[in-house]
């Protein structure tokens, strides 16, 4: 057979026609590589190269595409090969053109990863180190890239997403706040001690919460006990909530 016609489609596809009235819409790449022209003759044996090195270009395409949403890790590209159910020989294929066309560079993704992630998210150092572990990017170059962050950095962006949560607690206690914080922050890769430090240079007192607690608490229990029970009692659960001797002594005070 003879191909009798070359449509240009979209997406740097092409369609070809045969003498014969079969096609075949393959892409560029596949008709600068075997130099297709008008009138080339076309074996069976070379229309079966033909298609398969079309379907290589349409799983490369697609990969492609996968990456130009975000740079990705070579784990990230095994996986999705995977997932996409691609040949071994194709994705090993595919695997070593994005890696020679530079589209695959696991340094430079740790670079941005850590960036990212540091600027633009609320996860710290140890986290961000795990992560990039589990994407199977080499020890000593996430150390490295991690090295690169200024202690402030880490510090300044600490502080400011700690001072939010401050400023969203309007129910616990200062202890139980900061262990919660530290707990939460220490999950999310950041050192106890930088937690622990921001934390006290950032809390202030507010009676409110203890003053709404103990209210609470004294109608509550004021039904089922009286005088020095009662006080017992509310001392008790306001121990139990994280309230400090010397804040409940004092709101007891003002009542």
């Amino acid at each position: 057979m003879k191909i009798k016609k070359i449509q240009k489609q979209k997406d740097n596809k092409y369609k070809l026609i045969m003498d014969g009235g079969d096609t075949l819409i393959t892409y560029d790449d596949v008709i600068l590589k075997h130099q297709l022209l008008y009138n080339k003759d076309i074996s069976n044996e070379f229309y079966s190269e033909l298609s398969k090195d079309t379907l290589y270009y349409s799983f490369y395409n697609k990969v492609l595409k996968f990456i130009q949403k975000r740079i990705r890790s070579k784990k990230e590209i095994i996986d999705y090969l995977e997932k996409n159910n691609i040949s071994d020989e194709f994705s090993s294929k595919i695997i070593d053109t994005l890696m020679k066309n530079g589209f695959i560079n696991d340094e430079k993704f740790c670079k941005a990863y850590i960036y990212d992630k540091i600027y633009l998210s609320s996860i710290g150092p140890n986290k961000i180190y795990k992560e990039l572990i589990e994407h199977r990017i080499d020890d000593s170059i996430i150390k490295r890239y991690l090295d690169e962050i200024d202690d402030d950095v880490i510090y300044n962006h600490l502080y400011k997403l700690i001072d939010k949560k401050i400023k969203q607690n309007h129910k616990y206690s200062r202890s139980i706040l900061k262990q919660k914080i530290i707990s939460y922050y220490l999950e999310q890769g950041y050192l106890k001690e930088m937690i622990s430090l921001i934390f006290d240079e950032l809390y202030e007192e507010d009676i409110t919460i203890i003053d709404k607690e103990y209210r609470k608490l004294k109608d509550k229990l004021s039904k089922k006990y009286k005088d020095k029970e009662l006080e017992y009692q509310l001392v008790s659960k306001l121990y139990q909530k994280g309230f400090l001797k010397e804040e409940i002594d004092k709101i007891k005070e003002s009542f």
